[in-house]
This record gives structure tokens, C-alpha cells and sequence, in this order.
């Protein structure tokens, strides 16, 4: 199995609305023959995977676990981002660099 913030953040968040989970290994016959399929990424959360080798999975659209997923995830990004970030307070008695030119 691959390791990843967001795999795993998706495991939990999945965990914790009741959605079951299993980590396996699987055969891409196994991938053609899915209900559904997804894969996760840092910038895109989880992605729906709708055709593999040029075979439609499930219905050749996102399926109603996937969207759930995105939806959980989206939605404890949105709380994360409330939470906001400490900055640090920098002083503004800082004179500005100013460009020397060379003699």
C-alpha cells in the first residue's frame, strides 16, 4: 500500500462516517470489474477513475462513495482552513531595501 496525507485522511474521515475500509492488494482485473474507483492526490483529494485500458469502470461516472468521500473531505478542508494559520508579527519599523548601484 502507498502512504500518504491525504490517503490517509480520506481512511479517516471514511472510518468515521461508518463507510467501511480495507487496504489490499488487487488485480487490474479486479480494477475492471470495480463498482467504483478513485485515487487520491494532494491537490485533488480524490480523483474518480471511470475508464482503465479503455474499459468503463461501473458506470463511466463518479459513483455515490466517491462523491460521499468528496464530499467529507471538502468539507473538513473548509473547517481546517477556518482554523487559520498563526502568522508571525513582523515589525513594520523595517526600512524598505532599497537597490545600491555599483560605482
Amino acid at each position: 500500500q502507498m502512504h500518504g496525507i491525504t490517503r490517509q485522511r480520506t481512511l479517516d474521515l471514511a472510518k468515521k462516517a461508518g463507510i467501511p475500509t480495507r487496504e489490499l492488494d488487487f488485480t487490474l482485473t479486479e480494477v475492471y470489474s470495480a463498482d467504483e474507483c478513485f485515487v487520491t492526490g494532494t491537490f485533488a483529494g480524490q480523483i474518480p477513475v471511470v475508464e482503465v485500458d479503455g474499459r468503463i469502470i461501473g458506470n463511466g461516472e463518479r459513483g455515490p462513495i466517491v462523491a460521499r468521500l468528496q464530499e467529507l473531505y471538502a468539507n473538513d478542508v473548509d473547517q481546517e482552513s477556518q482554523k487559520g494559520r498563526r502568522l508571525e508579527r513582523f515589525s513594520t519599523d523595517i526600512p524598505p531595501i532599497r537597490r545600491v548601484k555599483n560605482a
